[in-house]
């Protein structure tokens, strides 16, 4: 799965594996998120992308989607090697990140209705 960020694609899995340990204290002091908690959103993500009843909005309204939300861009924006803070990576606004969920083993063998991102809008 990747996190496209400002038009940039960015690996979900590998920024997390490769997550600093003063990266994730950071996070942790700076709103809560944890490896464990951003781990759970991308869970979620990729079970509901796919249902047809998603309603974008009702996730939105969970201040813990979007902590980790948060938390997933300066992961993987730290993991690429861009310096920036928790701080910077909050003020990202919605409609410059989506998720690219094309590399998941199980959609692999699934037949696609069209290739590459599905943009999260409001």
């Amino acid at each position: 799965m990747k996190l496209i960020v400002h038009d940039v694609p960015y690996d979900l899995f590998d920024a997390i594996g490769a997550a600093s340990l003063d990266d994730l204290i950071a996070l942790k002091r700076h709103n809560g998120a944890t490896v464990r908690s951003m781990k759970s959103v991308f869970e979620r993500l990729s079970n509901i992308s796919a249902s047809d009843d998603f309603d974008q909005l009702d996730f939105l309204s969970d201040p813990d989607v979007l902590r980790d939300f948060v938390g997933l861009i300066y992961v993987v924006r730290r993991n690429a090697g861009e310096d920036l803070t928790p701080a910077d990576a909050g003020k990202t606004p919605w409609s410059e990140f989506m998720f690219d969920f094309s590399d998941d083993p199980e959609e692999a063998d699934a037949p696609k209705a069209d290739a590459g991102a599905e943009p999260m809008t409001t």
